[in-house]
């Protein structure tokens, strides 16, 4: 049964480096991303957080810079790559 959940239920560590490329989830991943979000409030608000701190970058890098479109989103996928990186 355990690992049944275990299939189903992500760990805490998993939705943080999910939550960092939340636009790269297959269907599955998606589901169990919502799934956990339902059940952990601090991974919750770490979800949030992150969707926040993309938003804002994003639209800082856009406005304050000559850097043409492609060049934030690279930017932005560096950037999210290093949060990443920095979990494990």
């Amino acid at each position: 049964m355990k690992n049944w959940m275990n299939l189903i239920i992500l760990s805490c560590k998993r939705i943080t480096e999910l939550s960092c490329s939340e636009e790269n989830l297959n269907q599955l991943d998606s589901w169990r991303l919502a799934l956990h979000l339902v059940i952990c409030k601090a991974c919750k608000a770490y979800h949030q957080q992150m969707r926040l701190i993309r938003l804002h970058m994003k639209a800082n890098l856009e406005k304050k810079s000559q850097v043409d479109p492609q060049q934030v989103e690279l930017l932005e996928k560096e950037i999210l790559k290093k949060f990443k990186d920095g979990l494990n």
